[in-house]
């Protein structure tokens, strides 16, 4: 079977399938195997098996569990406080100022992780309590939250950018590079946007009371181990 024909069965099987209501990892599977004993017969099940297991035995798969350990690590520390505690300092006196420092936090801890939703449960939990505390508006807050949580795949290193390097024998490296001025100016705009609209409409963030300089710098040395 060539590959114009092999092309046409799987597409038209799939959305056979799909139509017959068939769970899609199913219709995947049975279509993907049809094709595969079709275009190479008995040998299709080894080449199954060496596929899989040349892509699992690539080194970028390394980072993954260092980032699940450290995931681990800041849910047992006061890491993630601590990263909010410093932005929160930083940006106390702006309008929206909790919501920008949630915008700025899950970006330092996105550059850690690597996973949007890793990053939005671990600033979600520190942050939520200093939204109710500080009468920010709900839908205000959880925007910001959960727009800030968009930074994970896009700043390096990332998961996402990993999987897609094995997957598709991208340069990871090439990658990682072409995601840091995206992902630094995509948070600066939301951060902005979170200030320009509690200055625009005050009720959904006030303002915080001013913290001293020696504060803010203080607050720093509690980010160290994080970097």
């Amino acid at each position: 079977m060539d590959f114009n024909t092999a092309a046409i069965v799987c597409l038209g099987g799939m959305l056979f399938l799909l139509l017959m209501g068939v769970p899609i990892a199913y219709s995947i599977g049975f279509v993907s195997g049809l094709v595969g004993f079709l275009t190479f017969g008995d040998s299709a099940l080894d080449k199954v098996g060496w596929t899989t297991f040349s892509m699992l035995y690539k080194l970028s798969w390394t980072p993954l569990p260092i980032f699940t350990l450290l995931a681990c690590l800041m849910a047992q520390t006061s890491m993630g406080e601590d990263i909010f505690g410093a932005a929160r300092r930083w940006l106390s006196r702006v309008p929206g100022g909790l919501a920008a420092s949630t915008v700025v936090g899950e970006a330092v801890m996105a550059a850690a992780l690597g996973s949007s939703t890793a990053t939005i449960m671990a600033m979600g939990k520190v942050a939520e309590p200093e939204f109710k505390r500080n009468n920010y508006n709900r839908p205000y807050a959880i925007g910001a939250t959960l727009a800030g949580g968009v930074l994970g795949p896009l700043i390096p290193p990332s998961t996402i950018m990993i999987i897609f390097a094995v997957m598709a024998n991208a340069p990871l490296g090439e990658l990682f590079i072409a995601g840091v001025v995206p992902g630094v100016l995509l948070a600066v705009l939301l951060a902005g946007l979170a200030i320009f609209m509690a200055w625009r409409k005050p009720a959904l963030g006030p303002r915080a009371e001013g913290v001293s300089w020696r504060e803010r710098f203080s607050s720093l040395k509690r980010i160290w181990p994080m970097v």
